[in-house]
């Protein structure tokens, strides 16, 4: 399991810091205060310090993590994150796949996007996936995506 988390808002506490489930890598950078580090240690994590993301959000850079993780053998990742960590991935390019579960429940506008980013001038200036899988789970649905090809490739 890893954590990004550059600025340190995440407690040590709760499953996710629960050795005895699987060890906790947490990325951060110079920015985490050094009293919450200490508590990720205590709690048994490991800790690494990456640079910053160049925006101004003051995040773990993304791509660097990505390396950082490919340096320790890491050769796929599982990203289970909110809307701005998927915003940040798809807009910096580091997305292969896309999952998506869909249940039957309508949320309206009360319900979080699944990615925090603005939208496209136009439909035809927006990302295009194709559909590379449907499995359904009683009413809920798994779709998932790959990155279109572009039409140089058919």
């Amino acid at each position: 399991r890893v954590l990004l988390d550059g600025r340190g808002r995440v407690q040590a506490e709760g499953p996710l810091f629960d050795t005895a489930l699987a060890p906790t890598l947490v990325l951060t950078t110079d920015a985490a205060p050094d009293d919450v580090v200490a508590t990720w240690l205590a709690a048994g994590a490991k800790v690494h310090s990456l640079p910053s993301a160049p925006d101004a959000a003051g995040g773990v850079d993304l791509r660097a993590a990505l390396e950082h993780l490919a340096g320790l053998g890491v050769l796929q990742v599982l990203v289970e994150g909110g809307a701005t960590l998927g915003a940040a991935l798809v807009e910096a390019g580091l997305v292969d796949r896309l999952v998506a579960y869909v249940g039957p429940t309508v949320l309206g506008t009360s319900g979080r996007p699944l990615f925090d980013l603005p939208g496209p001038a136009s439909i035809a200036d927006a990302p295009h996936w194709r559909l590379a899988g449907i499995a359904s789970f009683d009413d809920d649905v798994r779709l998932e995506y790959l990155p279109a090809r572009s039409r140089e490739e058919g």
